[in-house]
């Protein structure tokens, strides 16, 4: 299983993030499948339940171990089962209706039992699968391993931290309706986490999020970090498009530039690795008239480094991009990059962006992150 810090992945519209989110849920569970012999799945609510209407297509139904499949749920509002606020009822509706999964597979909240009741319930369910290890045990801890836990940004709620042997819990935030959760530590013992944000209604809150200008409380996003596994944003270019516009570059405006347009921004591009010390550049031609330049460098005591690039094509587009990373005396690290461009003469004003940036805090490590070019915004 790849490990490492969250991975940035944004998309040009929300039907192509729904589309994204089906293939990785699917390469997700065709891995745990051939490592396992099953596939543990968390659902959420918002609208993630019906993003997963995708992998209803002939083609997913088809190539999906469907029988190998487990569902659970990380969290639930305390309503019956038919009431249009229960999570496993919409799940039901847009994915689970659709799809043959073993009704014995699917593991909801109980729907008839109150709040505290209903968490109770609901861990033993988890533990009895993971005795009959239908979902692993993570090597950190004693919590449940779920192979991937789907979450929907902004978080409904806060995370408990709770402690390893407290798996699920049932919470009520300013007299709303109880809803049972899994607890943080739960969540962070997952395999896979994948958050969802989409619409340009999470804009300031996804920015927010990403430089770290609100307290946990406020966003409470920052504390899902897995422990031996990978977090994974999935982020449509509505719910991006502050962060996209530079607005999320300011704080890192003073140690890092990159501007220059481009409409077609030439992808993987090689950065030179840095020499201690040094300041490199490069300049090249390929690719059908395509001109670019690079460089990096390195402070010379090694707390910094960074790479640029600016580059032409033969209708006049050209482009840039730059990063850096850093790391202070206490361990901790930063590291972010911004790029854009627009097209050349023939090409109208079409615009494009790609952006990424990471944040850490002591010892413990930073965030790397990497995004794809989001078009036409």
């Amino acid at each position: 299983m790849e490990e490492g810090g969250p991975e940035l992945r944004l998309f040009d519209s929300s039907e192509e993030l729904s589309s994204g989110l089906a293939d990785y849920v699917h390469q997700i569970s065709e891995s745990a499948i051939k490592e396992r012999g099953s596939f543990s799945l968390v659902l959420c609510g918002g609208d993630v339940p019906k993003r997963l209407g995708k992998l209803t297509s002939s083609a997913f139904l088809k190539m999906v171990e469907w029988s190998k499949w487990h569902v659970f749920w990380a969290e639930e509002n305390v309503v019956a089962k038919r009431h249009p606020d229960s999570l496993f009822w919409q799940a039901k509706e847009y994915f689970l209706s659709k799809v043959p999964i073993l009704p014995a597979h699917i593991v909801p909240v109980s729907h008839d039992l109150p709040g505290e009741s209903a968490a109770n319930s609901y861990e033993f369910s988890i533990r009895q699968h993971v005795r009959k290890r239908t979902v692993s045990v993570s090597p950190s801890s004693d919590c449940p391993r779920f192979d991937l836990i789907l979450l929907n940004f902004p978080l409904s709620h806060q995370p408990v931290p709770g402690e390893d042997t407290q798996w699920v819990s049932c919470v009520s935030n300013h007299g709303s309706k109880e809803r049972v959760i899994l607890t943080l530590p739960v969540i962070n013992a997952a395999a896979h986490v994948a958050i969802v944000a989409s619409g340009p209604e999470v804009a300031p809150q996804f920015l927010d999020m990403m430089m770290g200008n609100k307290s946990i409380e406020s966003s409470p996003a920052r504390i899902v970090q897995p422990l031996d596994g990978k977090l994974v944003w999935f982020v449509d270019a509505t719910a991006a498009s502050l962060f996209l516009r530079g607005k999320g570059c300011a704080a890192t405006s003073g140690h890092t530039s990159a501007s220059s347009p481009s409409d077609k921004p030439k992808e993987n591009l090689e950065n030179p690795t840095p020499a201690h010390g040094s300041n490199q550049a490069d300049s090249s031609n390929y690719d059908g008239g395509w001109k670019y330049n690079c460089g990096c460098g390195l402070a010379p005591d090694g707390s910094w480094s960074y790479n640029w690039g600016t580059g032409s094509g033969p209708d006049g587009s050209n482009f840039g991009f730059g990063s850096g990373s850093g790391r202070s005396p206490d361990g901790g690290s930063a590291g972010y990059g911004f790029g854009f461009g627009s097209s050349g003469s023939g090409g109208g004003s079409s615009e494009s962006y790609g952006v990424g940036t990471g944040y850490g805090c002591g010892s413990n490590g930073g965030i790397v992150s990497n995004g794809k070019p989001v078009r036409n915004l």
